[in-house]
């Protein structure tokens, strides 16, 4: 959509053309319809005497009423008389709708004899910042890892594995760096086999850890 907005234009030249009316479109009507919003961009102009013209709509997703509402809420600003502009542009998306993760299963269920891990969340010290799958992030799509991992007597994490993830393997790629990045302390024998859920939330919990 930027790439269709950034066009040529004198729109955001000093001085800039100050708004005296801004119609703004309610589109809450739309919002929380889908995983992937509706959503559109719109380019035009302003004449000399403030009046909008050439409304355009240049790109848009997901419902067509969408897109025509937002055009017909530029259509209905008016701005301060001065130089006339050209490819003037603005952007809207609706909100998404929000996903729950699938079901996670007990963890219990990957346990595997000889390992021995008694890890706490507390003793993790995984980073602070845990990182949402950019491909979910705009989409409001929830979703959770299972890892497994060891642990050296000196902190150290290796044979990192995603054992499972939903609802795509996105999930497992961000747990696993979060785990891998974690400085977990660790008794003179170290930890084999350890497990933990990674709950990428939506909202995100106040613990990333769940």
């Amino acid at each position: 959509m930027r790439e269709a907005l950034d066009k040529a234009g004198n729109c955001g030249q000093q001085p800039r053309r100050t708004p005296d009316v801004i119609a703004y479109p309610d589109l809450r009507g739309f919002n929380d319809k889908s995983a992937s919003p509706a959503w559109a961009g719109v380019r035009y102009s302003i004449d000399a005497n403030g009046a909008v013209r050439d409304v355009t709509i240049v790109a848009r997703g997901g419902d067509a009423a969408f897109a025509d509402a937002a055009a017909s809420s530029i259509a209905e600003s008016r701005f301060q008389p001065g130089l006339a502009r050209t490819g003037c542009h603005a952007a809207f998306t609706a909100r998404p709708k929000i996903t729950p993760a699938p079901p996670r299963p007990d963890i219990k269920v990957f346990d595997r004899p000889g390992d021995a891990c008694t890890l706490t969340r507390e003793a993790m010290n995984a980073p602070e910042t845990k990182i949402f799958p950019p491909a979910y992030a705009k989409t409001a799509v929830a979703g959770w890892a299972i890892i497994r991992f060891d642990v050296a007597p000196w902190g150290q994490i290796g044979n990192v594995e995603v054992v499972t993830s939903q609802p795509s393997d996105a999930f497992g790629v961000a747990a696993r760096n979060l785990v891998s990045s974690s400085r977990p302390s660790a008794p003179a024998t170290g930890y084999r086999g350890c497990l933990v859920p990674i709950v990428y939330a939506v909202p995100p919990p106040l613990e990333d850890l769940n």
